[in-house]
């Protein structure tokens, strides 16, 4: 996406800027102390990047150069050099993730609330946003599974956060091994405080899974049911909260065909990138369990569902019937899902179909 820059810089007034304040993390006394050192005794080597205010005029928006901007008022100076270019909204978001890509205090976490930001604000899928900051789909995943890592019942918003702003997305992934969301928060206020690499909080969380799988294969601890699976599949669905469908899928070959195009055979990563999007396109998505039947046979179990989709998108309402067969298998004293078929229960062409391709829905 090409900026249009301006050929030139400006010395603007302090009281003529405005900090976006993007990032939970930002501006940390330590940071802006160092700057303030720099621009006390070598002056203003970069200029911050702004753009026109949209609704007060005479003022800018700081696209990059928060700290600067910040060093400079605690310097007490009255203007600072700036670039001003024209941007849209997308185009400032784009340009903020990428000012601040090679920052060392740049978190994965505000990485996350960047590309979240950028897909609300596009209404593209996550793929969509990939594609828009030059990133494979399973960067903008991998990030944004960040977001979902804690329930909000856990802690409070500002220890989240800053727990949060300490880890990696691949600290990320490790965590997502543990099951419990209690286990899980524990383990991450753990890695904090004892500054674990990747690597180490790997084994850790390794050993609790373990753990948790010898637990329930002496009986202290017995697996779910597949019912209670499905139900709580419906429950995280209506919560927007994928955790519970994702946790159940087979690690060792899943498959999975949709009602929602594309009509391909996906297997894990990518039908788990394919929910994530069509979810997260869906300005409201419910899904009721009209009726359920498990037919069990020694290690295996199937799941018939008979459901009904509520979904508001692209300023469309449809309530379809709709149907999901689903495949378990035993692996330990756990039912995990190798097959997943979910289809709708009728050929309108004006249905369900449709209305997802209104909306753009995309690997």
């Amino acid at each position: 996406m090409a900026l249009r820059r301006a050929e030139y810089l400006q010395k603007i007034p302090i009281s003529q800027l405005m900090d976006r304040r993007l990032f939970v993390n930002s501006d940390r006394d330590e940071e802006i102390d160092d700057i303030v050192q720099s621009l006390s005794r070598y002056g203003q080597l970069h200029p911050i990047i702004v753009r026109e205010h949209g609704e007060k005029k005479g003022k800018y928006e700081i696209i990059a150069g928060n700290r600067r901007y910040s060093a400079a008022k605690k310097l007490g100076w009255d203007s600072i050099s700036a670039e001003v270019v024209e941007a849209s909204d997308t185009e400032a978001l784009i340009m903020t993730l990428i000012e601040n890509e090679h920052r060392r205090d740049f978190t994965d976490y505000e990485r996350a609330l960047l590309i979240e930001r950028l897909r609300a604000l596009t209404k593209k899928t996550y793929a969509g946003v990939a594609e828009l900051i030059g990133k494979s789909n399973a960067y903008v995943s991998q990030h944004v599974a960040m977001l979902h890592l804690f329930p909000d019942t856990i802690a409070s918003e500002e220890e989240r956060k800053k727990v949060l702003c300490s880890l990696t997305e691949g600290h990320a992934r490790a965590l997502l091994k543990i099951e419990d969301t209690t286990e899980r928060w524990n383990t991450a206020k753990l890695a904090v405080k004892a500054n674990l690499g990747i690597r180490e909080l790997e084994k850790e969380c390794r050993k609790i899974s373990n753990a948790t799988t010898v637990k329930r294969s002496n009986g202290t601890k017995s697996g779910k049911s597949v019912q209670e699976i499905v139900r709580d599949i419906i429950a995280g669905l209506n919560a927007k909260d994928l955790r519970p469908l994702f946790e159940v899928r087979s690690a060792k070959g899943f498959s999975f065909f949709s009602s929602f195009p594309p009509f391909d055979r996906l297997e894990s990563r990518e039908a788990n990138d394919h929910v994530f999007n069509v979810i997260s396109q869906m300005d409201r998505f419910k899904v009721r369990l009209v009726h359920a039947e498990v037919v069990h046979r020694k290690e295996t179990a199937v799941a018939i569902l008979g459901l009904q989709y509520e979904i508001k998108a692209g300023g469309k309402t449809l309530i379809s019937p709709t149907r999901a067969t689903l495949v378990f298998f035993k692996e330990g004293n756990e039912w995990r899902i190798a097959h997943e078929h979910w289809s709708t229960a009728n050929d309108d062409p004006f249905g369900l179909v449709t209305l997802v391709k209104s909306v753009k829905i995309t690997r």
